[in-house]
């Protein structure tokens, strides 16, 4: 066998790269985005519902597999066959999968362990929507779900894959709510001032870490009557075209680079001494 370094090898350059996988498997289930992208559309077009209709009786519970379910096997039977079942787990994706019933009358039936959107498991994305929110990423997900024994792993392309979706839902969702609450605040302000040309509204800046530290900031804008925020903007203290014209001020190729690129500085400007503003 050649050991790495040994001269008769071939150069790297020659050597065979593997194939880029092109095809569908059922990873690419959860990755797929037409759906997401379909209800944003919808959601666009109309005024969405907000209030959300709680069902009491649906929640997620973690069981042992083999305990629970080895048990079963042992108190039911087929029906059709009186025979003996068994249980077990296939197509696995992240925290889904289907369970089998398998007995010696038919072919195995298979149940979902979650509802399904579009053949890709719910719980999955539930599960990285609220780790995204906790401000969990893939490798917090992978020690998280290994120390508790809840998957073998999160593959890399299913969870950027379901990152992309949420990406779409929650943008469509925040857009539907800010256009909601500019309709109301144009409505109140109407009412209030008899005008709806202008309105009074506040603004407020925050930094991701304490003491301004930190080149990110976003900055919201509140109205005066609903105390709804009507928009939010996050923006960077640094720019990159900035820094590297540095020094050649009142040129001519800088003012030509200006024009092109924001001046960040009075984003950084503004996240500093706003207090509030009227538009």
């Amino acid at each position: 066998m050649d050991r790495k370094g040994k001269r008769d090898m071939k150069p790297r350059r020659d050597r065979k790269r593997p194939a880029k996988f092109k095809g569908t498997n059922r990873h690419c289930i959860e990755t797929d985005t037409s759906f997401a992208s379909t209800s944003a559309a919808k959601i666009g077009r109309k005024s969405p519902e907000f209030e959300v209709k709680i069902d009491p009786t649906f929640s997620y519970v973690l069981i042992e597999f083999a305990l629970v379910f080895g048990a079963l096997q042992q108190l039911v039977k087929c029906k059709k066959c009186d025979g003996d079942v068994r249980f077990y787990k296939k197509s696995i994706r992240g925290l889904g999968f289907k369970i089998c019933v398998e007995c010696l009358c038919s072919d195995p039936a298979e149940i979902n362990s979650c509802p399904l959107i579009k053949n890709a498991y719910e719980i999955n994305r539930r599960f990285c929507f609220v780790m995204r929110i906790l401000g969990i990423g893939i490798h917090g997900i992978r020690n998280f779900t290994a120390l508790m024994d809840l998957s073998s792993t999160f593959n890399s392309t299913t969870y950027y894959g379901i990152m992309k979706t949420l990406h779409i839902v929650v943008k469509s969702v925040y857009e539907a709510v800010i256009r909601k609450a500019g309709s109301e605040e144009k409505k109140k302000n109407l009412e209030a001032e008899n005008r709806a040309d202008i309105l009074t509204v506040s603004g407020d800046g925050s930094w991701s870490k304490r003491g301004f530290t930190s080149r990110m900031g976003i900055v919201s804008v509140i109205g005066k009557y609903t105390n709804k925020i009507l928009d939010v903007a996050v923006r960077s203290s640094f720019c990159r075209a900035c820094s590297l014209w540095k020094g050649s001020e009142n040129t001519v190729e800088y003012d030509g680079c200006v024009n092109l690129a924001p001046d960040f500085r009075k984003i950084n400007f503004f996240l500093v001494h706003s207090k509030g503003f009227d538009m």
